[in-house]
């Protein structure tokens, strides 16, 4: 196997490569829900499988079994020694009753009607998501990992690191790879081979005036597919609150390249500047886009590279409502 690096010159770990699904014999000692007296009835058993669960970690760790069946749960927690396994047949049914899970912090931005991101990505390292359809009402995959101004130091915080999305396939979401608004520092991230049905954004950078940022090294390649944006970056301000700081630093997005893609869209290059942060070291190349909004205005990238981009004029925009900046 060729070795494979990510955008600043890491070499990609071998595991990455390993797409074996594991034995259920590897998992650890089994613990079958209803062997421990857990009932598929329709009546709540959160608290039996989160006991269970516990029970599973305390002796060493395990996997939870999930058997022929429907099993209706609140919110569970699950250790790190403890692993989970759904036979076919079996659904894991979460509760549609807010009161059956518990208030406690979370990383999420207030909202107005049910909205929910696919995949997010929450100050974690060496992630790989591969082969999923993903179709939301939100952001298909979101790179959090906390926000305020003094985010990057608090230790509940953190960066997301060398981190790879390919081959997986979209119907509508808000984004296909989404930078913020929650996050501080994203470095080595790859999003490639997939393909797009309709949707907002395909990259998206969200730049919180109030919140240290920094979004590098990053690769896009071997796209094909249409939304509204191909490339959004743009301060967001939902919830904009300063708390007094005002010596915020300003925020950067660097060494960022998309390549060999081949897309529709209504707007090729929705970029602006902002004294909120700087952009440098872009690639552009080998890309065949038809928009509606050929424009590529972009002197404010520091060390900007281009070559072999092909823009062709569309007729009409597609997507004319879409909310792609705040």
């Amino acid at each position: 196997m060729p070795e494979e690096y990510f955008p600043d010159g890491t070499p990609i770990a071998s595991w990455f490569y390993d797409l074996r699904v594991p034995a259920l014999s590897e998992l650890g000692t089994p613990y079958v829900l209803k062997d421990h007296g857990i009932r598929d009835d329709g009546t709540l058993q959160t608290e039996a499988i989160q006991a269970l669960i516990d029970q599973a970690s305390a002796e060493g760790g395990g996997v939870i079994i999930v058997p022929n069946g429907t099993w209706l749960s609140g919110a569970l927690f699950f250790p790190g020694n403890v692993n989970l396994y759904i036979e076919k047949g079996g659904i894991l049914k979460g509760s549609e009753h807010i009161r059956d899970y518990p208030l406690c912090t979370k990383r999420i931005e207030g909202i107005k009607g049910p909205s929910t991101d696919a995949i997010d990505i929450d100050a974690c390292t060496d992630v790989l998501v591969k082969n999923c359809y993903m179709a939301v009402n939100d952001d298909a995959v979101a790179l959090k990992g906390g926000k305020g101004p003094w985010a990057d130091q608090d230790p509940d915080n953190g960066a997301n690191e060398r981190i790879i999305v390919e081959d997986c396939e979209y119907g509508f979401v808000h984004s296909c790879l989404t930078f913020g608004s929650e996050s501080i520092h994203d470095r080595n991230i790859i999003l490639r081979r997939i393909c797009v049905s309709e949707g907002y954004n395909l990259l998206w950078m969200k730049f919180r005036p109030d919140t240290p940022q920094c979004y590098e090294y990053v690769r896009m390649e071997d796209i094909r597919g249409k939304t509204a944006n191909f490339l959004n970056i743009n301060p967001w301000r939902q919830f904009f609150d300063l708390q007094g700081r005002s010596d915020l630093p300003v925020s950067c997005g660097r060494h960022v390249e998309l390549r060999n893609c081949e897309f529709t869209c209504d707007t090729f290059f929705n970029v602006h500047n902002s004294e909120q942060y700087t952009l440098s070291d872009f690639t552009l190349e080998n890309l065949n886009i038809k928009a509606a909004d050929t424009r590529f205005e972009a002197d404010f990238i520091q060390n900007l590279h281009c070559s072999n981009i092909t823009l062709k004029q569309k007729e009409e925009q597609e997507f004319p409502d879409a909310v792609t900046t705040l």
